[in-house]
C-alpha cells in the first residue's frame, strides 16, 4: 500500500513580508543517515522559503559547519563515522572559537536516557521520532527571530 504525505498549502499561512525575509536569511542543516527522512525534512522546510543544508554523516555535517554560517542543526544521533554524540563533543570544544548553531536532536532513542546527556554536551533541545512537520516549522518558526 502506497501512502501519500500531502504539505499544508504554503498560501494558508498568513505572514508578515518580515518573517518571509527571516525565512529566506535563516539556513538549517539537517544531519540525518535515512535518505527518506532527509529528503522529507528538506523539501517541507525549503518549500517554506528556508535554506536548507543535508549531511549524511558527521563528517559531512562538520565540513559544511566549518564553512558556512547554519543556524540550525537537525541533528540525529546515530549516524554513520561520526556519531550525534560525537558531533556534540566535538562542537562544545569547538565552542571556544565561536557561536554555534541552535541544536535540535532528533532521535527515536528513549528519552529518559538520552535528553539530559545531549543537553550536556551542548545540544539545546531533544526532539522525540516520530514528529509531525508541521510542528517543526512552527518551533522553527518561533525561534527565528532569536536566531538571526
Amino acid at each position: 500500500m502506497v501512502s501519500i504525505i500531502s504539505f499544508p498549502n504554503k498560501l494558508s499561512r498568513k505572514e508578515s513580508a518580515t518573517q518571509q525575509l527571516r525565512r529566506g536569511q535563516l539556513t538549517i542543516l539537517v544531519v540525518e543517515d535515512h535518505n527518506s527522512l532527509q529528503d522529507m525534512v528538506s523539501v517541507y522546510l525549503g518549500w517554506y522559503g528556508y535554506r536548507v543544508r543535508n549531511a549524511s554523516s558527521g563528517e559531512e555535517a562538520l565540513k559544511i559547519l566549518g564553512r558556512e554560517k547554519v543556524h540550525v542543526m537537525l541533528l540525529d544521533l546515530m549516524l554513520p563515522r561520526v556519531s550525534g554524540f560525537e558531533m556534540l563533543r566535538i562542537l562544545k570544544e569547538e565552542n571556544k572559537r565561536g557561536p554555534l548553531p541552535y541544536i535540535i536532536v532528533v532521535s527515536a532513542m528513549d528519552p529518559h536516557d538520552t535528553k539530559s546527556k545531549v543537553l550536556a554536551l551542548g545540544a539545546n533541545e531533544f526532539m522525540c521520532k516520530p514528529f509531525t512537520l508541521s510542528a517543526l516549522l512552527d518551533h522553527i518558526e518561533e525561534l527565528s527571530p532569536r536566531l538571526l
